[in-house]
């Protein structure tokens, strides 16, 4: 975390720009399950823009690695989960982008946005701020597709855009690099 820690203070954001089935899901996944597991009483959650798409993607590959026997509480009408960890507990919330509004003044410590370039950045800069539970360090995850030219995902990285954001940080895996996990066929059809 303090490779992307900002020296203006600023709440840290980590985006892994990936390929398709390059494993960026799942690497976003790692780093929030790293922190549920060690930060006792860390509250997190896991988000895309639509709730029905979250499901089917982002949620099956957590509960693939997350070790079942780690889920001590589970409330599914809420989508909340208790996390055992080294020293206590955390909890996990997954949830659309249309339905974070009803979370009241929920605080939390680390954020995990999937799809990313399926948001706006009204919706990063909410989420952005969202991210402030006292007693942890706040962090943002972002992971997603390669976003269209001009979308505000690429205007945030340009230190001469207005809209930049120092905090911002990324890492870019291609398809390439998961070649081998890939179906020849399925391949074939991407180039």
């Amino acid at each position: 975390m303090e490779r992307i820690r900002n020296g203006g203070g600023g709440i840290p954001v980590l985006y892994v720009q990936h390929g398709v089935r390059a494993g960026g899901t799942r690497a976003i996944l790692n780093i929030l399950l790293g922190r549920l597991v060690v930060e006792r009483g860390l509250r997190a959650l896991v988000c895309r823009r639509e709730y029905a798409d979250l499901r089917p993607s982002v949620m099956e590959t957590f509960f693939e690695i997350m070790p079942p026997q780690m889920i001590v509480e589970k409330n599914e009408q809420e989508h909340r989960y208790v996390i055992a960890g080294t020293d206590g507990s955390s909890t996990l919330f997954f949830s659309g982008l249309k339905d974070v509004a009803g979370k009241g003044s929920t605080e939390f410590g680390c954020i995990s946005i999937h799809e990313a370039h399926e948001i706006s950045l009204r919706d990063y800069r909410m989420m952005k701020n969202r991210c402030n539970q006292s007693n942890h360090p706040p962090m943002l995850l972002l992971e997603g597709n390669a976003p269209t030219e001009g979308h505000w995902l690429t205007r945030v990285q340009n230190p001469r855009d207005r809209e930049y954001d120092p905090d911002f940080s990324s890492v870019v895996l291609s398809t390439e690099e998961n070649k081998a996990a890939l179906d020849p066929s399925y391949w074939e059809s991407l180039q």
